[in-house]
């Protein structure tokens, strides 16, 4: 005699929607790996794809080094580390968390990542030339004259500004570099749209990191302890 089966019936749950951080990112067809990353994280992390694309067009090493330093030191203001362990604990995972983020942009935004678990290395031997935004070659060409003395005012009137001396993060950098752009004349805009023809050319001069090096002054960082 056959035996029927029950079905069971769902009992409601009133378990509170979690918030972002709580919700994990789905797993990337690539890695198919659990990922490390909140929802929230992610998006963090995918706001920064377009700075992360910009900073590795350049063969300067100091252009992609100021970028994990600005998205490693804006990740930590979001997510600090346990102020309760010993300086050379959070410095090890503040190391740790740096490859994370490292792996994460090679998987996410670059078709070079590496597969085999080994340390990726970006190649800009054969890479293509691309031209760069006009917001990019404005930044490059007229940071020092109309973006630094905005960029300086600005961040001391900043809300969240931690005080005088303090670094100026890549989101807000970004923010006032293109509303400034925006506010400039249609003269200004032609003549950068004439440099963004004329840089395609010369896209791998050493003076191609320029767009930085004004944010690695008003940091105060060193190029040479930023690691790669």
């Amino acid at each position: 005699m056959g035996q029927r089966r029950r079905s069971k019936a769902r009992k409601g749950t009133n378990k509170p929607k979690p918030s972002e951080d709580d919700v994990e990112e789905l797993p990337s067809r690539r890695s198919g790996g659990k990922p490390w990353t909140s929802l929230r994280q992610s998006k963090f992390l995918e706001a920064h794809a377009e700075a992360f694309e910009d900073a590795c067009q350049t063969p300067k090493k100091v252009s992609l080094k100021s970028f994990w330093h600005l998205t490693i030191q804006d990740f930590l203001k979001e997510w600090p580390r346990d102020v309760s362990l010993d300086k050379a604990k959070r410095d090890d995972e503040v190391a740790a968390l740096t490859e994370r983020v490292k792996t994460w942009y090679n998987n996410h935004c670059r078709s070079t990542a590496a597969k085999s678990g080994k340390k990726a290395i970006i190649d800009f031997s054969n890479k293509k030339k691309r031209r760069r935004s006009h917001v990019h070659t404005y930044s490059v060409h007229f940071s020092d004259l109309r973006i630094v003395p905005i960029l300086t005012e600005r961040w001391k009137k900043h809300k969240k500004c931690p005080g005088p001396g303090s670094p100026v993060p890549l989101w807000f950098r970004n923010e006032v570099t293109k509303e400034a752009f925006d506010d400039e004349s249609e003269e200004t805009k032609e003549e950068v749209a004439r440099l963004r023809e004329e840089d395609l050319g010369d896209f791998d001069d050493d003076d191609d990191d320029g767009e930085y090096q004004y944010l690695l002054e008003e940091e105060g960082v060193d190029a040479e302890e930023l690691e790669r």
